[in-house]
Parts: C-alpha cells; structure tokens; sequence
C-alpha cells in the first residue's frame, strides 16, 4: 500500500485550512451587519497576494487526480 501520494494530495489542504478559516472570518465581519452584532475580526496572519495565488495553484494541483493507483482500504492488490 502506497501512501505517499494521499499524504502529498492531503498536506497542502490540511496546512492551507487554517488561514483560509481566518481570511473567511475576517472577510465576514468587515460587513457592517455582522460587525454591528460579534464586532470586526483582524487575521493574525497576512498573507501577500502572491502567496495565496501560490498557495490557490498548490491546492488545485494536490486536489487532481495524477493518475496514481487507488488505496485500497481492505489491503487486498488489484
């Protein structure tokens, strides 16, 4: 069983999670209806527009499929 494929697909998406969590909420509270009831939220993190352009090309080249061989979950071989 050959796991190094699932595990380069799945770490660009785990890493990049949590900012876009904070871009998400950050992006969300600017709106003046929703600021006026839980308040404005400011990310801990800025990120360039370079990096997430990177981070956005990263992401969709982890998310397509490179013709790898399935895992299967039961262990048995094709």
């Amino acid at each position: 069983m050959e796991l190094f494929p699932a595990s380069v697909a799945i770490a660009p998406l785990v890493c990049t999670a949590p900012q876009l969590v904070l871009q998400l909420a950050e992006q969300l509270t600017k709106s003046e209806g929703i600021a006026r009831h839980t308040g404005t939220f400011t990310s801990p993190i800025y990120v360039p527009k370079w990096s997430n352009f990177a981070i956005d090309v990263a992401t969709l080249a982890a998310s397509a499929d490179c013709g790898y061989p399935a895992v299967k979950l039961d262990g048995a071989a094709d």
